[in-house]
């Protein structure tokens, strides 16, 4: 499910079944502010989830996502003394529509139990801050209705001499006056579903429910169950949103606080697949959630709705949009929501449109994204525009001078020096329609006066660009030697300055080797020196001497016997290398770009960070090579032989590998996207942390191989081989097809191949120990002798999948398709199919206690 939605508003949902039903419940949220005098004003669902960690704890339920059968308010706070002056007690209250409601606080205080003799409650000690928590009211470990809270006796007479703490916080109607007496907690806190006040309206889940509604509510549930507030914070109906409410004694310097609720109308939306085409609705949300906390004055609107679905899950529902309009303007109809919603999908424009969202909030509502530009933080990361403001105060100031200096001797400065087009920085409220077709149109103009001026010339715009691509350039290039003489001859002498100058000659080196294969040839020498310095770099090879010269693009050394030979760091781009012999060669950092290596001998070769990127290295022999941290992209690898070479962290991406040998090879964190190893042999190899996406393994051999902690995305391995691999925790995502696969024996414990098609494949013997197969096609699967302890298939399709003798110990099976199944002989021991569909399916000889197989296989 995609979720649009504006950054002030929060977004929650939930399915749940009730009486056989489906339904889907969803929960907006505004956090909003009201300060003293002051509109409440919305802040984000950032800043909201922030300070419920703050003020209620990490693992606090701000909400538990159910439609509520009434309005309530909950209030975290406490109470504050006058003056923050101590006093011995004082009083909260909360008035909000129907709802008025008093609490008494007092200092720590207690009385003592002497066998039968009740002394006087000791006077409260004076304090400034009392918290309004359960913990502070009445109850104790033997009070159900309270076990948090203090002030009930010991059940012994052990503990007869000993001090009683009393509540601090209790109700003006129950105060306590003897050891007998049992108050409802007094506090403005939700309750605990476990409590009595809330758990004897959740219904009865008896062995009849098991049997027809399971895992459904109750049907007797009383719904104000899902009402957590104590029922003199709760109303009848719902509220309007625009409620005053007043606060007393819960502020540190105000002891009156009065406020009203936002003029707020949230609008919630779905996309519903159902019968072939989607259907755009409006969910209909109720106000009837209020949290309020006085001390920060912050508060939290909750809005539910609810509808039916088609699912436990509600797969059907593809997309969420939610909106919020002010309650005093009119409803904007379905069709605005529906194409704020389609320019958000629109796969050109969409991630534009997610940063405007006038078209999602109230008219004249600042947008989340704009008091983000206009925060402290984010204009602290922006004082470069005061930076540039003043600089350009400082340019104006001068250029004033000059003009007035050209105007006094007779010119015009307007023809000598025309003013500059103004360009002051914004204030970052950001129009992003306005600036994509401002680009446009830039651009469209741009392109039609190039055409014109190439037009006049008589040339072609296409014909340059193929040429500009393919026509050799001199190479792009940075020294931090000439740099450091540039800045010397302009009398800057910086130590700090020069580091950092060698450092970004570094920096260019690398960042060349890695993409330096998308520019064109590089120009070379001209055509009579090539032939001199083949010459000279093989006679001091000869000589076991350097070659002098490092610049060697273009150079024709095929056939050559150079082995051993040390040319780190030169520059061969697109060299001729076709059946060289570079056997242990010291070739670290070297840029071979677009270079022909076919059938080259590189066995033994260091290649540590080299640029290969769209070299040729068909049949080539890499043996033992060392090509870690290389960059080969778009490289071709076709039937090249690098067993047991180092490719750890290696860039082959777009590689054309196709029937290379990897065996044993090291390629750990090596990064293959879009490329193509089918048919490739990697049997052995170690993978660990590999990134693989697009990636076409089709008939690729893998056996033996370490795939631990992998991820694959939208990789296509049909008949791929991973017999006996080691895959624990891989991660195969986002339409991964493995059909036809062969997992045998492989380690594939804590796996992830959740929608993966699958279909055909083999796990006889494999190890799935905590594996997620959930939403997986797995047709014809073979998982005999399998260990799936602990597995997900969840809506998964075992159809005609053999499992006999399989360990599904706990597996849950969730809404399973189980069509002419076999689980003969296998183990259900506490395996749940709950919902699971079956047909034909066989279980006989299964070990099925503590299963849910009875309960949902047809009898």
């Amino acid at each position: 499910m995609k979720v649009v939605k504006p950054l002030k508003l929060g977004i929650l949902h939930r399915s749940f079944e009730y009486r056989s039903r489906c339904f889907w419940a969803p929960t907006v949220l505004a956090f909003f502010d009201f300060e003293d005098g002051q509109a409440p004003k919305l802040s984000t669902e950032i800043d909201m989830w922030t300070f419920c960690a703050d003020e209620l704890g990490k693992a606090a339920v701000v909400d538990e996502g159910m439609p509520k059968e009434r309005g309530e308010v909950l209030v975290h706070g406490a109470f504050h003394a006058p003056g923050g002056q101590p006093v011995p007690a004082g009083r909260v209250r909360l008035r909000l529509g129907g709802i008025d409601k008093t609490l008494f606080v007092f200092g720590d205080r207690h009385w003592r139990r002497n066998f039968h003799l009740v002394a006087d409650i000791s006077a409260p000690v004076p304090a400034t801050r009392i918290p309004i928590t359960y913990a502070n009211a009445f109850g104790g470990p033997r009070f159900k209705a309270n076990p948090l809270g203090k002030g009930l006796p010991p059940e012994t007479e052990a503990g007869a001499g000993a001090a009683i703490a009393l509540p601090n916080v209790e109700h003006p109607d129950h105060l306590l006056g003897s050891l007998r007496d049992r108050p409802e907690p007094a506090g403005f806190a939700p309750l605990d579903p476990m409590w009595p006040q809330r758990y004897h309206k959740c219904g009865t889940y008896d062995e009849q429910w098991y049997r027809e509604r399971f895992p459904g509510l109750a049907d007797d549930i009383d719904w104000t169950f899902f009402n957590t507030a104590p029922e003199d914070q709760q109303i009848e109906g719902f509220f309007n949103g625009d409620e005053p409410f007043l606060i007393e004694g819960m502020h540190p310097r105000m002891q009156r606080i009065e406020g009203r609720l936002p003029d707020l109308r949230p609008r919630c939306f779905i996309n519903r697949r159902g019968q072939g085409e989607q259907t755009f609705e409006e969910v209909s949300l109720q106000l009837d959630t209020l949290w309020l906390f006085p001390h920060a004055q912050r508060g939290i609107l909750v809005y539910h709705g609810l509808v039916p679905s088609d699912s436990d899950t509600a797969r059907e529902i593809d997309h969420l949009l939610i909106a919020y309009e002010a309650g005093r303007d009119p409803r904007r109809d379905l069709m605005h929501y529906h194409a704020a919603l389609h320019r958000r999908l629109d796969k050109e424009n969409g991630a534009l449109a997610l940063l405007d969202e006038t078209d999602l909030i109230a008219a004249g509502e600042r947008s989340g994204y704009t008091e983000m530009m206009a925060s402290e933080s984010v204009a602290a990361m922006r004082g470069e525009g005061l930076l540039q403001a003043k600089q350009k105060e400082r340019m104006d100031r001068d250029l004033a001078a000059v003009r007035a200096l050209i105007a006094a001797q007779g010119s015009d400065p307007d023809q000598v020096l025309p003013l500059p087009v103004a360009n002051e920085p914004g204030d970052g409220d950001l129009d992003f329609d306005h600036i994509l077709t401002q680009a446009q149109d830039q651009r469209k103009a741009a392109d039609e006066r190039l055409a014109a001026q190439l037009q006049n010339l008589g040339l072609d715009k296409e014909t340059l660009l193929q040429q500009a691509a393919t026509e050799p350039a001199p190479r792009p290039t940075f020294t931090a030697a000439e740099a450091v003489a540039t800045f010397r001859s302009l009398g800057v002498n910086d130590p700090d300055l020069e580091n950092k100058m060698a450092l970004m000659e570094t920096g260019f080196q690398r960042a060349y080797r890695q993409a330096g294969h998308a520019l064109p040839p590089i120009l070379s020498a001209p055509d009579h020196l090539p032939e001199q310095r083949r010459q000279a770099l093989l006679d001091a090879h000869g000589a076991g001497k350097h070659s002098p010269d490092k610049d060697l693009a273009g150079i024709d050394l095929s056939d050559a016997d150079l082995p051993g030979i040390d040319l780190a760091g030169a520059l061969l781009e697109d060299a001729r290398l076709h059946g060289t012999r570079l056997t242990k060669a010291e070739l670290t950092e070297i840029a071979l770009m677009r270079s022909d290596l076919s059938g080259a001998d590189l066995s033994g070769a260091c290649l540590k960070g080299a640029g290969m990127g769209r070299a040729c290295l068909a049949k080539a022999d890499l043996t033992g090579a060392d090509l870690s941290g290389a960059a080969l992209v778009a490289a071709d690898l076709g039937k090249t032989v690098l067993r047991g070479a180092n490719l750890e962290e290696a860039d082959l991406s777009e590689v054309k590998a196709g029937g290379a040998d990897f065996s044993d090879a090291r390629m750990s964190a090596v990064r293959l996207l879009e490329a193509d190893l089918s048919k490739a042999c990697l049997e052995g190899a170690d993978l660990r942390k590999a990134l693989l996406y697009k990636t076409r393994l089709t008939g690729a051999v893998l056996d033996r191989c370490r795939l631990e902690e992998a991820v694959l995305v939208e990789v296509e391995a049909a008949g791929c081989r991973f017999r006996g691999a080691q895959m624990a925790n891989l991660r195969a995502a986002f339409q991964c097809t493995l059909t036809g696969a062969d997992f045998s024996d492989a380690d594939l414990r804590g796996c992830n191949f959740r929608g993966a098609d699958l279909t055909g494949a083999c796990f006889a013997g494999a190890d799935l120990t905590g594996a997620d197969l959930s939403e997986a096609v797995l047709k014809d699967c073979n998982f005999v002798r399998a260990n799936a302890s602990g597995c997900l298939f969840m809506d998964a399709d075992l159809t005609n999948a053999d499992l006999q003798a399989a360990n599904l110990f706990e597996s849950l099976l969730h809404r399973a398709t189980l069509f002419d199944t076999r689980f003969t002989g296998a183990n259900l021991y506490g395996a749940d199919f709950m919902k699971a569909r079956f047909r034909n399916t066989d279980v006989r000889l299964a070990l099925q206690d503590r299963s849910t197989l009875n309960r949902w296989a047809p009898r």
